[in-house]
Order: structure tokens, then C-alpha cells, then sequence
């Protein structure tokens, strides 16, 4: 078990530690200079056969930062109060904090008990009754002690103990995960890092990533509660000697996660719990500190259900931060008033969007989503959000932080449409397929010579998000009910009628374009004494039958014609460089006609332009 000490600056919690474990965690020389904690230290004790951890936080409100870094969900709070002193701002504060980070249990030091009366202490027994109301430490034990003369340090001990044999151990089943608090390099070891692992598990040998430089990592020696050890698990202070990264590559903040589960984002949903006593209301886009685990991020609030949230009250909100974090569902985050310096609140992430994009639809998906009793079991959220969106899996696991195989597991009984790693919820994917079914045999009576629909006709009359439009018509192709050819989409059992044209305007047309040059339409429709208007019309019909080809919208050309172009172009290309002016120089073709017959290779596949000049990519039959 490990016991984070908190409690206002100058209480008595390095001394504390000291007397129970012999040990005096300021190490920093500032530290002893100024009689004053400013970062986490750490000592070991065996109390009654069990190693117990204690975490020794910063007082002052200058290192609020450093206090917020030493807490973790699973830890047991030792909350200290001086006897003269009584509560004092950080006290409160820190005891918010406690609470806000989802500590369950802890125990009270009254300490300097030498230096009051007895009336004293019972009137501080009574106030601190009081403020514990509704927090974590409400009905904990109170014990009075004195560094002075060991008063209250056995019932002490004896109290940590009890609890350690009733700690209840984390569970194991998410990736592993280790908030990086230290990092130092040993002679003959090389690069030590520390912390509490906050999830899963990890052994000897096993590779791990680095999020502050993206390298992998292996480890190679562990050192769990001040013992060497050959795993590490859910809970456990960990010291990690590390192969493949440099000791000064590597600063607080950062993590080592296993790489299934890595996932940084820059925005996510928390259930923001305000504390009773923040000085003013909280606003829409209100500027904060976002606290998680070590790491720090500057950031905006955005509000969801209104203009403003008021002392006491919680809500489900919208963190964007400055940078990327490595939050997941269920971690616990403290939110800090940049401006007061003071805690606006915290409490639980409760999704994380899987794309960087922002819109109103999005977040009234997940506030709908969110707002469910079942949102907290993750196969649940999955169904609610996949009503409404495509939802990438792979991203939902890893917010999840859940292996893949436990994952895969867990989602087989979920009424979901799946394709490679996108999912979605099979009645909204049926509603949406049957009118997708609609539209499309709608389209082919009306267009029988048309080889099917796009995608932009298709979505200007089905309401649907583009992505989740898409996800259905690429699962319908896939499953062979829809069929796609060059772009257009049609039903499986259409067959296009081919040569739905004027067969004798064609038989007129034929001649004139099969010549060495193209013919645009207006000469055509001079020639033909044709309209220009029923020439256009009934061209591209006979350029869907692959009768004539359209190099462009208004010049034609036979297929015949065509190829002798296309193998002059690549027997230019193997000699030299394919340009403009080479093309038009060995064809004796305009240069408005050489132009558009290039720009229709690089849009049928045959050439690619760089520059100037052409490219033969491959081998392609254009008739």
C-alpha cells in the first residue's frame, strides 16, 4: 500500500514521515535550506510484514503542481493538521483534491498536540468532523500525535497497518501505464525512471513506449516499494531501469505505456464536480490548468448544458487543452483557475472524441450519450455513441485502455455492423441502408443509361454525416449488395442500359471524329447542323457506351484515335521528357487540343504531371 501525505506547508508531514520511517524526504538542498517541502519525496516502511510506500507532497500553494503529480486513485490519504495551527487553506485544498482524484480512504495526523491543551484539541476534533462531511475522509480515524515525544506514533502505525491489510489490490486487466515522477541514471545501470503505475502490469524484459520522445523502450531491471522485484503491478511505486533512451531525454509528465494502449489527445469529456468554495462562476471557454497524474496543460473549459456553472454543482464539460495528454475513461483530472490560481474543481474523463474536429453534432452525440446511467460500462457507451456516429474501434479500446483480445471479447455480444475497425449499431446501419436502397433504385429508373450514382448525388438526399454515409456504402460493396464502378454506386442487380442513344446521329457523328485530329463540338454541331445543346447531350451518352471518348467537356474523339495518341505518348516518354510543347510539336495538334489530351491521361491513370512535364505510370487500355 502507499500513503500520500497531505496537508498545509509547515504541519508537521516531513517529521511525520521521519518518525515512522526513519527517513527525511526533502532531499533537494533548497529543501533543507528553507525547512519546507517543494517536490515529492518518498520512504519505505515494513509495518507488520507488509511493505508500505509513503508519499511526501508539498505544503505550500506554490507546488500545488507537485502535491497533485504524488496522488494516485488507489493510494491511502494521511491527511496532517497541526494542532496550533488547525485548518488552514491548503488543508482544504488538498483535502478537495483527495476527494477529486478519487481517493476512498485515509486517516488523520493531528500533529505538534505538545503545544495545545486538550480543549484544543477537542475543539479541532469537532471543526475537522465538520469539514470532512461528504469528502473521503468523512468517518476516518483522528489521531493525535507529536514528533516530540512520540505520542500517537504506535497507534498510528498500528492504524496504517490495519489498513494495508484491507487494501483492496487494483485491477490488471488494462494495458500497463506509469506517470513518470523522476528520472536519474545509476553508474552500471544506466536510465532509472519512477513512479506509481496507474494500470495493468509489466515484467522483465518486456518493451514499453516513451510518449516524450515516441522511442521503445526496454525494461530491464524493476524496483518495486525500495525491493527488486520481477513484475510490477496496479498500485505499486516502481522504479524502472530502462535499455534504449537517455536518462535526460526523459522529464515528469511524460509516461510509459505498453503500445496498445497509447493514445494522446487534446480533448476529451470530463463529469466536472466544482468545489463549494471557488470564488466566481465558471464560464464557457474559462481558462484553466488541466492536472493529470504528473503531467500539466494549460487550457479552455467549454460548457455543454449552459452559460455558466456555479460553486457545488457538476456537469458533464469539454477540456481542450494546449497540448496532447494521455488521458484515459476513468482517469481522475484536476481543473485549476489559471487567473485565481485556485481549484475550480475535477473529477472523472468520461470520453474522448475520436477525431480533432469539433461541431455542435458531435458534442450533442456524446452529451446524449454521456447523460445515460450505463455510460460508465464501455460496451454500453459503445452502443449508444455507434446509434449515432461511426465509431472507430481501435480508438474507443484505447481510451478504454483495454488489450485488444480482452476488447475484441468483450463486444461480441454488441448489436454492431463492423468493417476492419469501424463500427456501427445495426438498426441505425439498416434504416440508413434501406434508404440508401431507396434513392438508388429511385436514380436508375430515372437514369437507366448511367452506370450508377456518386457519392455527392447520393448525399444531397440522404441526411446523413459524410463519414457515416460512407461507412455504409463502402460495407454494403464490400458484402456485394451495392456495386461500384470508376465512382458510382448501384444496386447489385442493375445492369445499365449501354447503348440507350441516337444510333443514326452517331452514324453521322463517327466519320468526322475519326480523325487524326479531335473535333470539338461546336464544329460538330456547325457540320452536322446539329444543336449544340442536343449534340452535348447525346455525346455523353455514346461516351458512357464507349462509342466516342470525351477528352473534355466539349471535344471529342475516337477511341481508335485515342490510342494512337496514347502509344505516341509513351513512346515519348521512354526517350524523353513528355511535354507540352514535344507533344504538340510530333502530333501537329493545336495547343489548346494537346492540353486537354493531356490533362485526360492524368485523369484516367496514364500519366502523372510534375512540373512540366509528363509521366507514363503505367500501362493502361483507355477505349
Amino acid at each position: 500500500m502507499i500513503v500520500v501525505l497531505a496537508g498545509h506547508v509547515d504541519h508537521g508531514k516531513t517529521s511525520l514521515v521521519q518518525a515512522i520511517t526513519g527517513v527525511n524526504t526533502d532531499s533537494l538542498a533548497e529543501e533543507k535550506r528553507r525547512g519546507l517541502t517543494i517536490d515529492l519525496g518518498f520512504a519505505y516502511a515494513d509495518l507488520g510484514g507488509q511493505r508500505i510506500g509513503f508519499v511526501d507532497v508539498p505544503g505550500h500553494h506554490r507546488f500545488i503542481q507537485n502535491m497533485i503529480a504524488g496522488v494516485a486513485e488507489n493510494q491511502h490519504a494521511l491527511l496532517v493538521i497541526a494542532a496550533d495551527d488547525g485548518v488552514m487553506p491548503q488543508t482544504i485544498e488538498h483535502l478537495q483534491i483527495l476527494s477529486l482524484l478519487g481517493i476512498k480512504q485515509g486517516t488523520v495526523a493531528i500533529t505538534k498536540t505538545d503545544l495545545v491543551s486538550q480543549d484544543r484539541l477537542n475543539e479541532l476534533r469537532d471543526e475537522l468532523r465538520f469539514l470532512f462531511e461528504g469528502s473521503c475522509l468523512q468517518g476516518s480515524q483522528i489521531i493525535e500525535t507529536s514528533t516530540q515525544n512520540g505520542t500517537g506514533i504506535p497507534k498510528l502505525l498500528e492504524a496504517i497497518q490495519s489498513c494495508a491489510e484491507k487494501h483492496a489490490a487494483q485491477s490488471e486487466s488494462s494495458c500497463f501505464r506509469l506517470a513518470i515522477d523522476r528520472s536519474f541514471s545509476l553508474a552500471g545501470q544506466g536510465t532509472v525512471v519512477t513512479g506509481t503505475v496507474n494500470s495493468g502490469n509489466v515484467s522483465i524484459g518486456e518493451f514499453l513506449h516513451h510518449t516524450g520522445t515516441n522511442q521503445r523502450v526496454r525494461v530491464r531491471n524493476l524496483h518495486v516499494n525500495d525491493s527488486d522485484a520481477e513484475s510490477a503491478h496496479a498500485g505499486d511505486r516502481c522504479g524502472i531501469n530502462l535499455a534504449g533512451i537517455d536518462s535526460k531525454d526523459i522529464h515528469r509528465g511524460t509516461w510509459l505505456c505498453a503500445e496498445e494502449g497509447l493514445l494522446a489527445t487534446d480533448r476529451f469529456f470530463l463529469q466536472l464536480e466544482v468545489v463549494s468554495d471557488f470564488q466566481r462562476e465558471v464560464k464557457h471557454w474559462h481558462s484553466v490548468h488541466v492536472y493529470h497524474a504528473t503531467s500539466h496543460a494549460e487550457g479552455h473549459l467549454g460548457l455543454l448544458g449552459g452559460p455558466r456553472l456555479k460553486r457545488d454543482e457538476s456537469a458533464i464539460v469539454e477540456v481542450t487543452c494546449s497540448d496532447p495528454i494521455h488521458v484515459k475513461i476513468g482517469d481522475r483530472v484536476i481543473i485549476r483557475d489559471r487567473d485565481l490560481q485556485g481549484t475550480i474543481g475535477g473529477g472523472e474523463v468520461r470520453g474522448i472524441p475520436q477525431e480533432k474536429r469539433k461541431s455542435r453534432v458531435e458534442n450533442r452525440i456524446w452529451r446524449q450519450a454521456l447523460s445515460s446511467e450505463e455510460s460508465q460500462e464501455k460496451t454500453k457507451l459503445l452502443t449508444q455513441l455507434a446509434r449515432h456516429e461511426v465509431v472507430d474501434l481501435d480508438h474507443f479500446r484505447r481510451s478504454w485502455n483495454v488489450p485488444a483480445e480482452q476488447f475484441a471479447e468483450s463486444i461480441k455480444s454488441t448489436n454492431l455492423m463492423q468493417a476492419d475497425t469501424k463500427a456501427m449499431e445495426s438498426d441505425s446501419f439498416n434504416q440508413l441502408a434501406s434508404q440508401v436502397k431507396r434513392v438508388l433504385k429511385a436514380f436508375h429508373k430515372g437514369h437507366p443509361d448511367l452506370p450508377g450514382a456518386n457519392f455527392e448525388r447520393l448525399h444531397q438526399q440522404i441526411s446523413s454525416e459524410t463519414r457515416t454515409l460512407r461507412f455504409v456504402l463502402e460495407y454494403q460493396v464490400n458484402s456485394r449488395t451495392l456495386k461500384l464502378n470508376q465512382g458510382q454506386y448501384a444496386l447489385n442487380e442493375f445492369r445499365q442500359s449501354k447503348f440507350n442513344f441516337d444510333e443514326g446521329l452517331f452514324r453521322r457523328i463517327e466519320p468526322l471524329v475519326n480523325r487524326p485530329h479531335p473535333m470539338s463540338l461546336g464544329d460538330l454541331s456547325k457540320e452536322l447542323r446539329v444543336p449544340l445543346s442536343r449534340l452535348d447531350q447525346e455525346s455523353k451518352k455514346m461516351a458512357r457506351a464507349g462509342v466516342v471518348i470525351r477528352i473534355s467537356d466539349r471535344r471529342l474523339i475516337h477511341p481508335s484515335q485515342l490510342d494512337k495518341f496514347v502509344s505516341l505518348a509513351r513512346e515519348l516518354s521512354s526517350n524523353q521528357e513528355l511535354t507540352v510543347a514535344r507533344f504538340r510539336d510530333k502530333t501537329k495538334l493545336g495547343r489548346n487540343t494537346v492540353v486537354q489530351l493531356l490533362e485526360y491521361f492524368d485523369q484516367i491513370g496514364l500519366t502523372k504531371r510534375v512540373d512540366d512535364q509528363r509521366i507514363v505510370i503505367k500501362e493502361k487500355t483507355v477505349a
